[in-house]
């Protein structure tokens, strides 16, 4: 059962999921299975009261209680259920969609020539749309699709009058030349962690075509074109500070899932101007960071990512912006993932203790707390062997370096990682072992870190090395 696409599917059903889903399971012409609903009342009762999930005989045998077991019976309806449940998914989903339920409708009452209700229909469509804040590509394909079956009804009565369909051609260009703008902005992020090289198609064309053309006054179009260039590089202060502006002065035109793409584009952008030798920059990721949070364009419902949590305790940390990030820190704690929430939480308050250089305080926080994320529980022991260091507890550091090792082939951490972390520790015995006065041994050393090609704590360990 552990294994079962059910389980899976189940697992992951909110409370509100549930008790709609009780209720769409009662409805025959939509289930048209009463051992479905039996099936998923069975299996939720037992999760409730054992937290365990019920054996397929178990099912079976509440099911059908005067019968021997017979397992593809027992599957059948488990495979109902969820089929059920993704078609209760598809139909809650179209709930939420007003424009996408009113068009459906139409064209209902168009293939029967049901008029007056037609015309209605897309007047309602009409106002809804407008009635929406954002100007984002969806809101432009919709406009499209509801033009495009007016016009689908007009050709079909065979009324006179002049068609819109410049209307509608225009209205579907902007639709795609924001979703192309948006698609090329994500490709050349990826391509700024990867080796992978991408084709980017028409976008050259599009590009000329917006520059000849007055497509710029289109917020949208403007935001994401000025991304692609700072992302390009091509006089990247500009764009970027054009891309900010356009950003903040519209942000009710975005939907919450592209607004948070966007505020990620711009933090992207700055990451690559930083990394052309301005890291002044940084101030400029940490206020989108901050507004980013303030608007919850960064947060997914509600609940704020350790990820987005942790690289914007970096940012505060970088910037020497150590108030601020307590008070982030202390503001959001209950934002975080529950399940994270406090090695998040004593994770990146360490992080914080340490830049302040209060090292006891900071070995508090980072000793002896497991954090699930295997690349956290890393970071946070790196954090430590910097603490052992600079507190010049060598005997500590040298056992610790040894158990990091150990703890690196017991976890099989892989690829970069594993050079990566071979490195600090290997690098860091070598810091320790080397002759202060030796220069020559010195700068062997310093010639190693400076051409290690894999080295993330490369300047903390050229700093310690200068220290000495």
């Amino acid at each position: 059962m552990k294994n079962s696409k059910l389980v899976q599917i189940v697992t992951f059903l909110s409370k509100k999921e549930i008790k709609e889903l009780k209720s769409y399971l009662s409805v025959p012409l939509l289930s048209n299975r009463v051992l479905v609903s039996q099936c998923f009342d069975y299996i939720m009762k037992v999760r409730k009261q054992t937290k365990e999930w019920p054996s397929k005989a178990t099912i079976f045998e509440e099911l059908f209680p005067k019968e021997t077991y017979k397992d593809e019976k027992v599957r059948l309806v488990m495979s109902q259920l969820v089929k059920v449940i993704e078609d209760y998914w598809i139909y809650a989903a179209q709930q939420t969609n007003q424009v996408q339920r009113g068009l459906t409708l139409a064209k209902v009452y168009r293939e029967k020539k049901f008029d007056k209700a037609f015309q209605q229909t897309i007047k309602m469509n009409l106002q809804q749309l407008e009635a929406r804040q954002d100007r984002s590509a969806r809101f432009y394909f919709e406009q499209y699709k509801i033009k495009l079956e007016e016009y689908n009804y007009t050709r079909a009565t065979r009324r006179e009058g002049e068609q819109d369909l410049q209307l509608i051609s225009d209205t579907l260009d902007t639709a795609f030349i924001i979703e192309k703008l948006e698609q090329a902005c994500r490709m050349l992020s990826q391509q700024a962690i990867s080796e992978q090289q991408y084709n980017f198609g028409l976008l050259d064309a599009i590009l000329k075509y917006i520059e000849k053309t007055d497509r710029l006054k289109t917020p949208a179009i403007r935001v994401y074109y000025h991304g692609y260039y700072a992302l390009q590089l091509k006089d990247a202060v500009s764009h970027f500070q054009q891309f900010k502006q356009c950003l903040l002065e519209f942000e009710e035109r975005f939907l919450p899932d592209e607004l948070h793409g966007l505020y990620l584009l711009g933090i992207n952008c700055c990451i690559k101007i930083i990394n052309t030798g301005q890291p002044d920059f940084l101030h400029e990721i940490l206020s989108l960071y901050k507004r980013g949070i303030k608007n919850e364009a960064l947060l997914e419902n509600g609940i704020l990512s350790r990820f987005t949590c942790q690289n914007i305790v970096t940012a505060g940390l970088r910037t020497g912006e150590y108030e601020w990030t307590r008070w982030f820190l202390e503001t959001y704690q209950e934002k975080l993932e529950h399940e994270y929430r406090q090695s998040a939480y004593r994770f990146n308050l360490g992080r914080l203790a340490y830049s302040q250089q209060k090292y006891e305080k900071a070995l508090v926080l980072l000793r002896n707390t497991d954090h699930k994320d295997l690349l956290v529980n890393l970071f946070s022991k790196t954090l430590l062997l910097k603490i052992y260091y600079e507190l010049e507890e060598t005997q500590l550091l040298d056992s610790f370096l040894d158990a990091f090792a150990i703890y690196l082939r017991r976890k099989k951490v892989i690829g970069y990682h594993r050079t990566n972390y071979k490195n600090i520790i290997a690098y860091t015995k070598k810091l320790m072992t080397v002759n202060p006065y030796d220069e020559v041994e010195k700068n062997r050393l310093h010639q190693q870190l400076t051409e290690e090609e894999i080295l993330s704590e490369r300047m903390w360990l050229l700093q310690q090395l200068e220290l000495l």
